[in-house]
Formats: structure tokens, C-alpha cells, sequence
């Protein structure tokens, strides 16, 4: 197997990696556990889900060309970005997720989902779609 091809299938992890080093230098302790966000997240989560969607299908019913292919890709970077801040639990308690945060930190999973949200945001806004 190539490098490039071994690099692809894991830049989530030199990314983590990157962002504990991050968050180790501006002084956070990088171990802290965090606590699930528990029933109160998932009530959120949901609340946020469901208004990004319905505002999506609205907006995407009532107006022509991308601008509605644009809002969904800013909805998933919206709702990606607030499971991980609000720590719900369905995300936070998954076993893929509980192995990163042992490799990086929960901060660092934090910041790496709001980070992943936020790059979902902007590709949304600067690639050009026809």
C-alpha cells in the first residue's frame, strides 16, 4: 500500500493528533473527561435537527438553483457541529468515538467534529456548483 493511500484512510487521526497538539499548547488539559451531555443533548439535538431540516426542505421548495443544495450541506455542518458541542449522546457515547477520545483528548474531539462542521460550512458556500 502506498503512503498517499495509507494517509486517506486515516487523516481523521493526524488531524486529531494535530488538534490535541493544539489544545496542548494553549494550555487546556488535554485528558479532562467530559461528561455526556445525557437527555438534555438529545432533546437539543433533535430541537436543532428537525428546525434545520424544515428550514432546509422550506427554502429549498421555494427557491430555484443552488441556494437549497448550499443550505443542506450548511445544515449537516450546523448539526455536526452541535453534536459534538453539546456532547449528545449518541454521538459522544459511540465506541468509535470513545477510541478517539482516548487517542486525543475529548477536547480535541470536540474541536475536531466543530472543525469538520465548520469546513462542511464553508465548502458549501465556496465550491462552485453548476
Amino acid at each position: 500500500m502506498s503512503l498517499s493511500g495509507l494517509l486517506q484512510g486515516y487523516w481523521w487521526v493526524l488531524l486529531l493528533l494535530l488538534c490535541a497538539g493544539t489544545i496542548k499548547v494553549l494550555g487546556f488539559n488535554v485528558k479532562e473527561r467530559l461528561a455526556s451531555g445525557g437527555a438534555t443533548a438529545t432533546g437539543r439535538t433533535a430541537v436543532v435537527g428537525l428546525g434545520l431540516v424544515l428550514v432546509t426542505i422550506v427554502v429549498a421548495v421555494s427557491t430555484k438553483g443552488t441556494l437549497g443544495a448550499r443550505l443542506a450541506l450548511t445544515s449537516m455542518g450546523l448539526f455536526v457541529g452541535s453534536l459534538a458541542l453539546l456532547r449528545a449522546p449518541a454521538l459522544w457515547d459511540d465506541v468509535r468515538v470513545e477510541g478517539q477520545r482516548d487517542l486525543g483528548g475529548d477536547r480535541a474531539v470536540v474541536l475536531f467534529y466543530v472543525l469538520l462542521g465548520v469546513a462542511a460550512i464553508v465548502y458549501a458556500w465556496a465550491a462552485p456548483l453548476p
